[in-house]
């Protein structure tokens, strides 16, 4: 607008040339502030690089996942119709652990696939926007094997043959069986199969992930009745553990 003033021969160009110089410092302002987010991006990228490949985040995420709910209820559901029968399967009561369980992995590693998303798309419109204006910068990072790494975690964590998600599987038993199939009043744990004696009373364990971890059922599981039944108690062979 300001050149349509200085269409005289003789006309004073001091205001053109001051305009064009302000033009011009903005201009380079903009270029600056630019580069220089487009290094603290890199800078990101290498923090995220470093905390998933180097320090293991994900496979730490997963190792770290809050099992327990709001109140320390462990999940807001109990077993439905057939509750009975559902707590004298323990390998479905794992299964069902261990689905919960993944639930929860799934919520935070999407955390982390999520900022992996932003800086992705923020080193997009970066780029873009430094190309337009021909400006050199350092190469941004390579975040494949972020990615890879996120997705191996979740892998790991959702096959029960592999360590971590053996792991997983046990510490969702621990947490969340003594909620679905609780152990008689008087004994703690979860119950893991009935007692067929007339003398009545449960198996239970304490822990019931030591179990999946291949702890012997003579010493993860312990027979539990009431008091003035005890002199009845008759043994009863723990298979139903193995079902």
């Amino acid at each position: 607008e300001l050149s349509g003033d200085f269409v005289g021969c003789s006309a004073d160009t001091l205001d053109l040339q001051q305009a064009w110089q302000r033009s011009m410092r903005a201009n380079e302002k903009a270029e600056d502030a630019l580069l220089e987010a487009w290094a603290a991006l890199v800078a990101a990228q290498e923090r995220a690089q470093m905390a998933v490949e180097e320090e293991q985040l994900p496979a730490r995420v997963v190792a770290a996942i809050r099992l327990t709910g709001v109140g320390g209820a462990a999940v807001a559901t109990t077993p439905e119709a057939g509750a009975e029968a559902e707590c004298g399967s323990f390998v479905e009561l794992s299964r069902r652990a261990q689905s919960s369980a993944l639930e929860r992995v799934d919520g935070a590693l999407w955390l982390l696939t999520e900022q992996l998303i932003t800086l992705g798309e923020l080193a997009a419109f970066q780029r873009h926007e430094m190309e337009l204006r021909h400006l050199r910068h350092v190469d941004e990072v390579d975040l494949e094997g972020v990615a890879k790494s996120i997705r191996s975690a979740a892998g790991a964590a959702a096959d029960p043959q592999r360590p971590e998600g053996l792991a997983l599987a046990a510490r969702a038993l621990d947490a969340l069986g003594p909620h679905w199939c609780p152990a008689p009043a008087g004994c703690r744990g979860m119950r893991v199969a009935a007692n067929a004696s007339a003398a009545g009373g449960a198996w239970v364990a304490a822990r019931p992930g030591a179990l999946l971890l291949g702890e012997a059922p003579e010493t993860a599981v312990a027979h539990c009745m009431p008091a003035a039944a005890k002199a009845m108690a008759g043994q009863q062979p723990l298979a139903a553990v193995h079902e």
